[in-house]
């Protein structure tokens, strides 16, 4: 599922040109794939930016990062409130 997101993520930033003139493309790649906790200050600011450029990628972004919490749940009932949680918003 994580897979299915950095890929769309990807193949999302293939049309954003104005990124790849500014920043490698697996540079780009990394920081969207990662858990915001897992960038730099830095990472953090070009990723809000790209945010800002393009809202289908936010939304990408923002899809994977609440199924990581899906995929963090410790319990059943916390797992099925969290997916019926994702399915709803997404």
């Amino acid at each position: 599922m994580v897979q299915f997101f950095t890929d769309a993520l990807q193949r999302r930033l293939r049309y954003l040109g104005e990124a790849k003139k500014h920043h490698k493309s697996r540079f780009i790649d990394r920081c969207l794939a990662r858990c915001p906790p897992d960038l730099t200050e830095e990472e953090r600011g070009f990723v809000a930016q790209w945010h800002q450029e393009d809202d289908h990628t936010k939304h990408i972004y923002q899809a994977l990062q609440h199924i990581r919490d899906v995929f963090k749940a410790t319990t059943m009932t916390q797992a099925k409130r969290r997916l019926k949680e994702w399915f709803r918003q997404y």
